[in-house]
């Protein structure tokens, strides 16, 4: 069953979705993404996965960085090393959640399904 986009005025099939941030309609879309500033959806879930997956990466590189910073140069400040350890204590939070969102969206993929249908699986009607 399609629906017309009240908004678009196309026709909508199953999956899609208007996304009022970028004024458009979105094949399987997912979510809009802030960070990125653009919709996820059917022709970028894929990119985004490996967006997440490369932050996560860089996240964790960086914390060996600075950790090996802080154990091997002992001329640093007090300050200094405060510093560096909030930096870091920031990059562990940070890391977490980016592997619990790499998960997620690993398994949204796995399963085919998007964040917009688990959020709103009873109000989505192709999901009752």
């Amino acid at each position: 069953r399609n629906l017309i986009c009240s908004y678009c005025n196309v026709i909508q099939p199953p999956r899609a979705k208007h996304c009022h941030d970028c004024d458009r309609c979105v094949l399987q879309f997912d979510h809009h993404c802030v960070w990125l500033g653009t919709c996820v959806g059917q022709g970028n879930h894929c990119l985004f996965w490996w967006y997440i997956c490369e932050e996560a990466a860089l996240c964790l590189w960086t914390c060996f960085l600075y950790t090996g910073y802080l154990a091997f140069n002992a001329s640093k400040t007090w300050l200094e090393a405060v510093i560096i350890i909030v930096v870091l204590i920031a990059l562990s939070i940070s890391l977490i959640f980016l592997l619990l969102l790499l998960l997620f969206h690993s398994y949204l993929v796995m399963t085919n399904q998007t964040t917009y249908e688990i959020v709103r699986r009873r109000r989505i009607w192709y999901m009752r």
